[in-house]
């Protein structure tokens, strides 16, 4: 075959529709040339394209897409070489993928695995010391994405935490929940007893909430490592690579059993966005999004590699 088929791109496809921030939806225009797959974003909104917050976010979900559709391709038994934003007069062409026949390895299948065994977890992390090479092993995947992520040690969460706390005090709508990311931020108590509890919603972290309903309403001390998800430059091809590299970092946490949280909604807040890059990534690259990782709450007892859809090939 030179070509996949049709089949196979819209499984890829349903794959691409589990990617974070896209909350299921996959506004995509997409056709076959040959061997190639061209996609294109449906027109966006005005406000969008003017608010460049709202258009940073944007086009960071559609990265994530992106990669979700390219692991899926992978593990279907097909190459993708992209080719991001060609058209410099359409800023909705999002990328051209030429694909090539490949044969999968077993890393590659059970990375699009985790595709559907993501878990997502908002509340504190259960008490648990993640080995420094696990740690490096997660951020290091973002190798290739033109993105990196920068690993929090205990030692800068202070700072961390005082540039969310800066923040709430020039922020009167998201005050008291940026106040409450610092109090989880700024403490470790590894010794604690784990919580047996867990905050999943599709709901934007910063929508106003009851305080029942806020996961960091109770400033309790977090066991969560954390990452900085950034890049050198803040164009948007840049947003694109960033939402690969969550992708990546999110897909990699999940093959290895671990739960995740991705923070980009508060980079819409200019004070925490520029907070971070002086204070932590010293002017030297721009912050997408604060990623939390840990041990999950709750975890499924089935097996870790599950054949997710017809044509994908399973691992024992």
């Amino acid at each position: 075959m030179t070509a996949p088929s049709e089949e196979t791109i819209r499984a890829a496809l349903e794959m691409a529709r589990e990617a974070p921030l896209m909350n299921g939806a996959l506004p995509w225009i997409w056709w076959m040339r040959g061997a190639s797959l061209h996609i294109r974003i449906e027109d966006a909104p005005t406000s969008e394209i003017i608010d460049p917050a709202s258009h940073r976010a944007s086009m960071l979900g559609h990265g994530a897409a992106l990669h979700h559709l390219r692991t899926g391709l992978t593990a279907f038994g097909w190459s993708s070489a992209a080719v991001r934003m060609p058209d410099p007069l359409d800023a909705n062409y999002l990328a051209i993928l030429h694909l090539a026949p490949a044969t999968a390895n077993r890393d590659q299948i059970t990375l699009a695995g985790a595709i559907f065994q993501q878990q997502f977890q908002h509340s504190r992390f259960r008490p648990w010391a993640m080995p420094p090479n696990l740690i490096r092993s997660i951020s290091g995947s973002t190798a290739g994405t033109r993105a990196a992520a920068r690993h929090v040690p205990d030692g800068l969460r202070r700072n961390l935490s005082t540039v969310y706390r800066a923040a709430a005090d020039r922020n009167t709508e998201y005050g008291d929940f940026l106040t409450g990311v610092a109090g989880r931020i700024d403490q470790r108590d590894l010794a604690a007893k784990p919580e047996r509890q867990t905050w999943a919603s599709a709901r934007p972290l910063l929508a106003p909430v009851p305080d029942s309903d806020d996961p960091f309403n109770d400033r309790a001390p977090d066991s969560a490592e954390l990452l900085i998800l950034c890049t050198p430059s803040d164009d948007a091809i840049s947003h694109l690579n960033a939402g690969e590299a969550a992708s990546s970092i999110l897909l990699t946490a999940a093959r290895n059993g671990l739960a995740s949280s991705l923070l980009s909604q508060t980079m819409k807040i200019p004070e925490v966005r520029s907070g971070l890059r002086d204070t932590l990534l010293h002017e030297c690259a721009y912050p997408h999004a604060l990623i939390r990782l840990g041990r999950p709450d709750q975890t499924d007892a089935g097996g870790r590699y599950v054949q997710a859809l017809p044509g994908m090939k399973s691992v024992a």
